[in-house]
């Protein structure tokens, strides 16, 4: 019975390594992907999630925003992004008049 318990370490080690491999690598490609999305979008958080129920009808809590910068200028009906000093997490809402 000795065997086996010499056998079995290695296995658990081996696997909890694997596992820390792939949880890095996940890690790793996720901060990538989401650095690739500033490069490409031209926005610090080109992802955003609705968090209030202030941008219905057109979107509702929980839809998913893909952000982007652009050159063209401000629309009513436009979403604009901005950041408060108080606040941690990017506000967002639709340009309804723009003078």
């Amino acid at each position: 019975m000795d065997w086996v318990s010499k056998t079995i370490k290695p296995m658990q080690f081996r696997q909890n390594l694997t596992e820390l491999i792939s949880v890095g690598l996940i890690a790793s490609f996720t901060l990538v992907m989401w650095k690739g999305l500033m490069c490409v979008t031209g926005s610090g958080t080109p992802v955003v999630v609705v968090i209030s129920g202030s941008m219905e009808p057109g979107f509702r809590r929980g839809d998913i925003l893909f952000l982007h910068m652009s050159k063209d200028p401000i629309r009513a009906g436009d979403i604009v992004v901005y950041n408060l000093d108080v606040c941690i997490i990017p506000h967002y809402n639709f340009v309804f008049y723009w003078l």
